[in-house]
């Protein structure tokens, strides 16, 4: 069955919808709203859902091989890795951020400066860790 143009911009419309909704509404972690976006879209051109999973399966997988880390240590590394960054610069759109700055009594400005500047410094120093473990271990 052809994909007409009109089904195509749904398909991806609704893809851009879904990653705005989990993302935001319900606090869904962007890369698995990205992935289920890219199944939707790609259900809604008409594609089976086992080519779907593997075309998906296979995106990431080629990512990671380019990078040289397709071994067993490399894919642990990766994740320890995606971690440190998704603690690096928490802010004011964190909810850590106002739990720490209700119960501290601490300001607003105060806490800007402090604990974003705090989770950039976490944040580098757990990549660093990571990095000289990958070359210890890796």
């Amino acid at each position: 069955m052809a994909v007409t143009f009109t089904q195509s911009i749904v398909a991806l419309l609704l893809g851009i919808v879904l990653i705005v909704v989990l993302t935001t509404k319900y606090n869904v972690h962007a890369f698995f709203a990205l992935v289920l976006a890219c199944v939707v879209v790609g259900l809604g051109l008409s594609l089976p859902l086992s080519e779907v999973l593997a075309t998906t399966k296979t995106g990431f997988g080629n990512i990671i091989g380019a990078l040289g880390l397709d071994h067993t240590m490399g894919k642990v590394f990766t994740v320890l890795a995606m971690g440190a960054g998704s603690m690096m610069v928490s802010h004011a759109n964190d909810s850590y951020f106002w739990v720490i700055s209700r119960f501290s009594g601490v300001g607003m400005n105060v806490m800007l400066r402090v604990y974003t500047i705090a989770t950039l410094v976490m944040g580098l120093v757990a990549i660093g860790v990571i990095y000289l473990l990958y070359v210890v271990l890796g």
